[in-house]
């Protein structure tokens, strides 16, 4: 009797831990840490923009040592290596996934760089920088909030034909949607005008909204830019739409964060836009930057390196 009394007690606490065992492993990725991670390319040469992100990065690194890794490098392969390790040290999830980027209106379609790769709504296809993303995507869910930190992201105009080139749409919608989508469903931002790189980057504040001042800027082919000023969009986390948000900005820890209003919000704001859209001219942007950013980055480097 004893032993058939030890046999059902046994059974009983074996069942009972099987089945908190499945309540864990299916709550895994919602209660494991997240980590926050900057991603940008190594600079190579002076630019400008480069630099006082860096340093801003750094700086704030200083005093929050734990709040978010940065991470810096030549390629894409590369950027997704050195997460998969920081996801699986810290036994975590991500969190926050900002790629800092150029944006290149010469370029004719929405994009981020990593490195010398570059990732748009068709290179995102390709065999190695669609498996280095994967692997970065066993590490996101819907939580995660990824950030194309580059000018014209998220942008869907139509950019004229001009000479060699024919009309063109930039598709940053598309780059967003295939994004998410390869990242576990994780929420995409874009925006459909210039990012900055002004002050105070990590002070939830309008640091990354605004307008560049040199004079190629101030063309028709640009006036979208110039009518969406610190306009954002969100794809992912659960919808299936592209759904305008407030102007974005970093916190303290690199996390990823709508404004309480959007940029052109402020009256000020919008009159020194209003101003601008009045000094466009046909021919500032110069047609030589479209032959310049005629091919994507790594094809870019690759031909360099077969003329010499």
């Amino acid at each position: 009797m004893l032993k058939l009394y030890i046999f059902i007690f046994t059974l009983v606490f074996t069942c009972i831990d099987a089945k908190a065992g499945d309540s864990t492993g299916k709550r895994s990725a919602e209660t494991k840490k997240r980590i926050n991670v900057i991603v940008s390319s190594k600079l190579k040469g002076f630019d400008a923009a480069g630099i006082g992100f860096h340093l801003q990065a750094g700086m704030k690194k200083l005093f929050h040592k734990k709040g978010f890794h940065t991470v810096y490098v030549d390629s894409i392969e590369e950027a997704s290596g050195r997460i998969t390790a920081l996801a699986l040290k810290e036994d975590a999830m991500i969190g926050n996934l900002w790629f800092d980027s150029h944006g290149h209106m010469g370029r004719r379609v929405s994009l981020v760089e990593i490195g010398n790769d570059e990732v748009n709504y068709q290179t995102i296809h390709q065999d190695y920088i669609h498996q280095a993303l994967s692997a970065i995507a066993r590490y996101c869910d819907t939580q995660t909030r990824i950030g194309l930190g580059s000018c014209y992201s998220g942008a869907n105009f139509v950019v004229p034909a001009v000479e060699i080139f024919p009309e063109q749409r930039m598709n940053g919608d598309s780059l967003m949607i295939s994004m998410s989508k390869l990242m576990n469903d994780a929420q995409v931002f874009g925006s459909k005008s210039w990012v900055m790189t002004k002050p105070g980057i990590f002070s939830r504040s309008f640091a990354m909204a605004g307008h560049p001042w040199r004079k190629r800027f101030k063309d028709p082919c640009l006036l979208s830019c110039w009518q969406e000023l610190g306009n954002w969009v969100m794809y992912g986390g659960g919808t299936e739409r592209i759904t305008a948000v407030n102007t974005i900005g970093l916190n303290r820890y690199a996390a990823i964060e709508p404004l309480t209003k959007n940029f052109l919000d402020d009256p000020r704001n919008l009159k020194k836009q209003k101003n601008k859209i009045k000094k466009i001219r046909e021919g500032n942007f110069k047609h030589k930057w479209f032959y310049q950013y005629q091919y994507p980055r790594h094809v870019s480097v690759e031909l360099k390196k077969f003329r010499k």
